[in-house]
Protein backbone atom coordinates (compact mmCIF):
# COMPACT_ATOMS: atom_id res chain seq x y z
CA UNK A 1 0.00 0.00 0.00
CA UNK A 2 2.78 2.40 0.86
CA UNK A 3 5.14 1.43 -1.94
CA UNK A 4 6.81 4.54 -3.34
CA UNK A 5 6.19 6.64 -0.21
CA UNK A 6 9.01 8.15 1.78
CA UNK A 7 9.80 7.11 5.33
CA UNK A 8 8.05 10.20 6.68
CA UNK A 9 4.94 9.51 4.62
CA UNK A 10 4.95 5.87 5.71
CA UNK A 11 5.03 6.90 9.37
CA UNK A 12 2.18 9.37 8.80
CA UNK A 13 0.18 6.68 7.01
CA UNK A 14 0.63 4.22 9.87
CA UNK A 15 -0.20 6.88 12.49
CA UNK A 16 -3.43 7.86 10.76
CA UNK A 17 -4.40 4.23 10.29
CA UNK A 18 -3.71 3.50 13.96
CA UNK A 19 -6.04 6.33 15.06
CA UNK A 20 -8.90 5.20 12.81
CA UNK A 21 -12.06 3.95 14.47
CA UNK A 22 -13.78 0.69 13.69
CA UNK A 23 -16.40 2.53 11.64
CA UNK A 24 -13.67 4.28 9.67
CA UNK A 25 -11.96 0.95 9.01
CA UNK A 26 -15.20 -0.34 7.58
CA UNK A 27 -15.33 2.43 4.98
CA UNK A 28 -13.77 1.47 1.60
CA UNK A 29 -12.32 4.98 1.04
CA UNK A 30 -10.29 5.07 4.24
CA UNK A 31 -6.95 4.27 2.59
CA UNK A 32 -7.58 6.47 -0.50
CA UNK A 33 -8.59 9.24 1.91
CA UNK A 34 -5.31 8.92 3.83
CA UNK A 35 -3.37 9.04 0.58
CA UNK A 36 -5.41 12.09 -0.46
CA UNK A 37 -4.29 13.84 2.75
CA UNK A 38 -0.65 12.94 2.15
CA UNK A 39 -0.89 14.12 -1.45
CA UNK A 40 -2.55 17.36 -0.32
CA UNK A 41 0.35 18.05 2.01
CA UNK A 42 2.94 17.27 -0.67
CA UNK A 43 1.31 19.41 -3.34
CA UNK A 44 0.67 22.28 -0.91
CA UNK A 45 4.34 22.35 0.07
CA UNK A 46 5.37 22.42 -3.60
CA UNK A 47 2.97 25.27 -4.36
CA UNK A 48 4.14 27.24 -1.32
CA UNK A 49 7.78 26.73 -2.27
CA UNK A 50 7.11 27.90 -5.84
CA UNK A 51 5.14 30.89 -4.58
CA UNK A 52 7.93 31.86 -2.16
CA UNK A 53 10.52 31.70 -4.97
CA UNK A 54 8.28 33.82 -7.17
CA UNK A 55 7.73 36.35 -4.38
CA UNK A 56 11.44 36.66 -3.64
CA UNK A 57 12.26 37.13 -7.31
CA UNK A 58 9.49 39.69 -7.77
CA UNK A 59 10.55 41.64 -4.67
CA UNK A 60 14.18 41.70 -5.79
CA UNK A 61 13.09 43.27 -9.06
CA UNK A 62 10.48 45.62 -7.59
CA UNK A 63 12.84 47.00 -4.93
CA UNK A 64 15.38 48.05 -7.55
CA UNK A 65 15.19 51.74 -8.56
CA UNK A 66 15.78 50.80 -12.19
CA UNK A 67 13.31 47.94 -12.54
CA UNK A 68 13.26 48.03 -16.32
CA UNK A 69 17.04 47.92 -16.53
CA UNK A 70 17.19 44.97 -14.13
CA UNK A 71 14.66 43.08 -16.24
CA UNK A 72 16.50 43.87 -19.45
CA UNK A 73 19.94 43.03 -18.05
CA UNK A 74 19.00 39.48 -17.01
CA UNK A 75 21.61 37.05 -18.22
CA UNK A 76 20.89 33.70 -19.81
CA UNK A 77 20.96 31.82 -16.49
CA UNK A 78 18.56 34.23 -14.81
CA UNK A 79 16.21 34.09 -17.78
CA UNK A 80 16.35 30.28 -17.67
CA UNK A 81 15.48 30.28 -13.94
CA UNK A 82 12.62 32.66 -14.62
CA UNK A 83 11.18 30.45 -17.35
CA UNK A 84 11.76 27.31 -15.25
CA UNK A 85 9.64 28.85 -12.49
CA UNK A 86 6.86 29.45 -15.00
CA UNK A 87 7.05 25.86 -16.27
CA UNK A 88 6.93 24.51 -12.72
CA UNK A 89 3.83 26.60 -11.99
CA UNK A 90 2.14 25.32 -15.13
CA UNK A 91 3.05 21.71 -14.30
CA UNK A 92 1.76 22.12 -10.74
CA UNK A 93 -1.54 23.53 -11.97
CA UNK A 94 -2.00 20.55 -14.31
CA UNK A 95 -1.12 18.09 -11.53
CA UNK A 96 -3.58 19.74 -9.15
CA UNK A 97 -6.34 19.51 -11.74
CA UNK A 98 -5.63 15.80 -12.28
CA UNK A 99 -5.76 15.08 -8.53
CA UNK A 100 -8.90 17.16 -8.24
CA UNK A 101 -10.62 15.02 -10.89
CA UNK A 102 -9.74 11.90 -8.86
CA UNK A 103 -11.16 13.52 -5.74
CA UNK A 104 -14.36 14.29 -7.63
CA UNK A 105 -14.67 10.56 -8.34
CA UNK A 106 -14.26 9.86 -4.63
CA UNK A 107 -17.04 12.36 -3.86
CA UNK A 108 -19.27 10.59 -6.35
CA UNK A 109 -18.45 7.28 -4.65
CA UNK A 110 -19.43 8.79 -1.29
CA UNK A 111 -22.76 9.88 -2.76
CA UNK A 112 -23.42 6.38 -4.06
CA UNK A 113 -22.11 4.62 -0.96
CA UNK A 114 -24.46 2.42 1.07
CA UNK A 115 -23.52 1.06 4.50
CA UNK A 116 -24.95 -2.33 3.65
CA UNK A 117 -22.33 -2.82 0.96
CA UNK A 118 -19.40 -1.73 3.10
CA UNK A 119 -18.73 -5.23 4.38
CA UNK A 120 -17.94 -6.37 0.83
CA UNK A 121 -15.25 -3.79 0.26
CA UNK A 122 -13.85 -3.08 3.73
CA UNK A 123 -10.13 -3.43 4.37
CA UNK A 124 -8.92 -4.16 7.88
CA UNK A 125 -5.26 -3.32 8.45
CA UNK A 126 -5.13 -3.51 12.24
CA UNK A 127 -4.34 -6.58 14.31
CA UNK A 128 -7.97 -6.92 15.45
CA UNK A 129 -10.35 -9.76 14.75
CA UNK A 130 -12.52 -8.93 11.72
CA UNK A 131 -15.59 -10.58 13.18
CA UNK A 132 -15.31 -8.43 16.30
CA UNK A 133 -15.23 -5.29 14.15
CA UNK A 134 -18.23 -6.37 12.16
CA UNK A 135 -20.08 -7.27 15.32
CA UNK A 136 -19.51 -3.84 16.84
CA UNK A 137 -20.01 -1.93 13.64
CA UNK A 138 -22.90 0.47 13.54
CA UNK A 139 -24.28 1.50 10.16
CA UNK A 140 -25.03 4.98 11.50
CA UNK A 141 -21.37 5.45 12.39
CA UNK A 142 -20.36 4.36 8.91
CA UNK A 143 -22.79 6.87 7.42
CA UNK A 144 -21.31 9.61 9.62
CA UNK A 145 -17.80 8.59 8.57
CA UNK A 146 -18.94 8.75 4.95
CA UNK A 147 -20.31 12.26 5.46
CA UNK A 148 -17.14 13.44 7.21
CA UNK A 149 -14.98 11.88 4.52
CA UNK A 150 -17.01 13.56 1.79
CA UNK A 151 -16.83 16.92 3.59
CA UNK A 152 -13.07 16.58 3.98
CA UNK A 153 -12.62 15.69 0.32
CA UNK A 154 -14.66 18.75 -0.65
CA UNK A 155 -12.46 20.90 1.60
CA UNK A 156 -9.35 19.49 -0.10
CA UNK A 157 -10.89 20.25 -3.50
CA UNK A 158 -11.59 23.84 -2.43
CA UNK A 159 -8.00 24.12 -1.20
CA UNK A 160 -6.80 22.80 -4.56
CA UNK A 161 -8.85 25.49 -6.28
CA UNK A 162 -6.96 28.10 -4.27
CA UNK A 163 -3.63 26.48 -5.14
CA UNK A 164 -4.56 26.39 -8.82
CA UNK A 165 -5.40 30.08 -8.64
CA UNK A 166 -2.00 30.78 -7.08
CA UNK A 167 -0.25 28.85 -9.85
CA UNK A 168 -2.29 30.70 -12.48
CA UNK A 169 -1.40 33.98 -10.76
CA UNK A 170 2.29 33.12 -11.02
CA UNK A 171 1.95 32.22 -14.70
CA UNK A 172 -0.08 35.36 -15.47
CA UNK A 173 2.39 37.64 -13.69
CA UNK A 174 5.35 36.01 -15.36
CA UNK A 175 3.62 36.20 -18.73
CA UNK A 176 3.05 39.93 -18.24
CA UNK A 177 6.66 40.31 -17.10
CA UNK A 178 8.02 38.51 -20.14
CA UNK A 179 5.79 40.55 -22.43
CA UNK A 180 7.11 43.70 -20.76
CA UNK A 181 10.69 42.50 -21.23
CA UNK A 182 10.13 41.71 -24.90
CA UNK A 183 8.37 45.05 -25.33
CA UNK A 184 11.37 46.89 -23.85
CA UNK A 185 13.73 44.85 -26.00
CA UNK A 186 11.68 45.62 -29.10
CA UNK A 187 11.62 49.31 -28.20
CA UNK A 188 15.39 49.33 -27.65
CA UNK A 189 15.93 47.52 -30.94
CA UNK A 190 13.68 50.05 -32.64
CA UNK A 191 15.77 52.90 -31.22
CA UNK A 192 18.96 51.18 -32.37
CA UNK A 193 17.49 50.61 -35.82
CA UNK A 194 16.44 54.26 -35.97
CA UNK A 195 19.96 55.37 -35.12
CA UNK A 196 21.37 52.98 -37.71
CA UNK A 197 18.96 54.36 -40.30
CA UNK A 198 20.02 57.91 -39.46
CA UNK A 199 23.68 56.92 -39.73
CA UNK A 200 23.01 55.22 -43.07
CA UNK A 201 21.17 58.30 -44.25
CA UNK A 202 24.13 60.46 -43.27
CA UNK A 203 26.52 58.07 -45.03
CA UNK A 204 24.32 58.11 -48.11
CA UNK A 205 24.32 61.92 -48.14
CA UNK A 206 28.11 61.98 -47.77
CA UNK A 207 28.43 59.40 -50.55
CA UNK A 208 26.16 61.48 -52.74
CA UNK A 209 28.29 64.53 -52.08
CA UNK A 210 31.46 62.56 -52.81
CA UNK A 211 29.88 61.22 -55.97
CA UNK A 212 29.16 64.76 -57.14
CA UNK A 213 32.73 65.77 -56.40
CA UNK A 214 34.06 62.71 -58.27
CA UNK A 215 31.91 63.67 -61.24
CA UNK A 216 33.42 67.15 -61.16
CA UNK A 217 36.93 65.69 -60.99
CA UNK A 218 36.13 63.29 -63.85
CA UNK A 219 34.76 66.15 -65.93
CA UNK A 220 37.86 68.26 -65.29
CA UNK A 221 40.04 65.25 -66.14
CA UNK A 222 38.22 64.70 -69.43
CA UNK A 223 38.48 68.40 -70.17
CA UNK A 224 42.23 68.73 -69.57
CA UNK A 225 43.39 65.24 -70.63
CA UNK A 226 43.41 65.90 -74.41
CA UNK A 227 45.19 69.20 -73.87
CA UNK A 228 47.76 67.52 -71.61
CA UNK A 229 48.28 64.69 -74.09
CA UNK A 230 48.76 67.06 -77.01
CA UNK A 231 51.11 69.26 -74.98
CA UNK A 232 53.17 66.24 -73.92
CA UNK A 233 53.45 64.93 -77.47
CA UNK A 234 54.34 68.28 -79.00
CA UNK A 235 56.92 68.99 -76.30
CA UNK A 236 58.96 65.93 -77.30
CA UNK A 237 62.30 66.34 -79.02
CA UNK A 238 60.87 64.59 -82.06
CA UNK A 239 59.32 67.87 -83.07
CA UNK A 240 61.50 70.77 -84.11
CA UNK A 241 59.30 73.79 -84.61
CA UNK A 242 62.14 75.99 -85.85
CA UNK A 243 64.09 73.72 -88.20
CA UNK A 244 66.96 75.22 -90.09
CA UNK A 245 66.40 72.66 -92.73
CA UNK A 246 64.34 69.49 -93.21
CA UNK A 247 60.97 68.50 -91.64
CA UNK A 248 59.47 69.55 -88.32
CA UNK A 249 58.70 65.90 -87.43
CA UNK A 250 61.61 63.56 -86.69
CA UNK A 251 62.03 60.41 -88.72
CA UNK A 252 62.01 58.38 -85.46
CA UNK A 253 58.39 59.25 -84.63
CA UNK A 254 57.36 55.71 -85.51
CA UNK A 255 59.33 54.45 -82.47
CA UNK A 256 57.12 56.49 -80.14
CA UNK A 257 53.94 55.31 -81.84
CA UNK A 258 55.03 51.66 -81.75
CA UNK A 259 56.03 51.71 -78.07
CA UNK A 260 52.86 53.56 -77.04
CA UNK A 261 50.68 51.10 -78.98
CA UNK A 262 52.39 48.04 -77.47
CA UNK A 263 52.19 49.39 -73.91
CA UNK A 264 48.53 50.28 -74.38
CA UNK A 265 47.77 46.80 -75.75
CA UNK A 266 49.64 45.12 -72.88
CA UNK A 267 47.77 47.23 -70.34
CA UNK A 268 44.39 46.35 -71.84
CA UNK A 269 45.35 42.66 -72.01
CA UNK A 270 46.38 42.50 -68.35
CA UNK A 271 43.19 44.30 -67.35
CA UNK A 272 41.10 41.84 -69.38
CA UNK A 273 42.83 38.81 -67.81
CA UNK A 274 42.39 40.09 -64.25
CA UNK A 275 38.73 40.96 -64.87
CA UNK A 276 37.93 37.54 -66.37
CA UNK A 277 39.64 35.77 -63.45
CA UNK A 278 37.60 37.73 -60.95
CA UNK A 279 34.39 36.93 -62.85
CA UNK A 280 35.23 33.21 -62.85
CA UNK A 281 35.89 33.24 -59.10
CA UNK A 282 32.60 35.02 -58.45
CA UNK A 283 30.69 32.54 -60.66
CA UNK A 284 32.33 29.57 -58.91
CA UNK A 285 31.49 31.01 -55.50
CA UNK A 286 27.87 31.53 -56.54
CA UNK A 287 27.63 27.95 -57.81
CA UNK A 288 29.05 26.63 -54.53
CA UNK A 289 26.51 28.62 -52.60
CA UNK A 290 23.68 27.30 -54.76
CA UNK A 291 24.89 23.71 -54.36
CA UNK A 292 25.19 24.12 -50.58
CA UNK A 293 21.71 25.65 -50.37
CA UNK A 294 20.26 22.76 -52.41
CA UNK A 295 22.02 20.23 -50.17
CA UNK A 296 20.66 21.93 -47.05
CA UNK A 297 17.16 21.82 -48.52
CA UNK A 298 17.47 18.09 -49.23
CA UNK A 299 18.77 17.40 -45.71
CA UNK A 300 15.92 19.36 -44.17
CA UNK A 301 13.37 17.41 -46.25
CA UNK A 302 14.98 14.09 -45.28
CA UNK A 303 14.92 15.12 -41.64
CA UNK A 304 11.24 16.03 -41.86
Amino acid sequence: MVFGCSASQRRQFEARLAKASSASLAHPLLIPGIFAELERKRLSERVEDTLDRFTLRTNSVSDSPDRDLVMLDMNEEQMSDYLQLCYESQSLAKELKIVKRQLAKMVQFCDDFKPSSSAKHQTVLRSVDQEEILANENSIDVINVNKMLKARILEIMDEYDDKIEECNMIMDNMSITMQTVWSHIARRDAIVNTNIARANNSIALDAKQDNGQMKSIAFLTMFYLPVSAVASIFSMSMFDWSPSEGSVVSDSLWVFILVATVLTALTLLVWQIVTCRQKRKASSRDRDLEVGYAADQLESKDFI
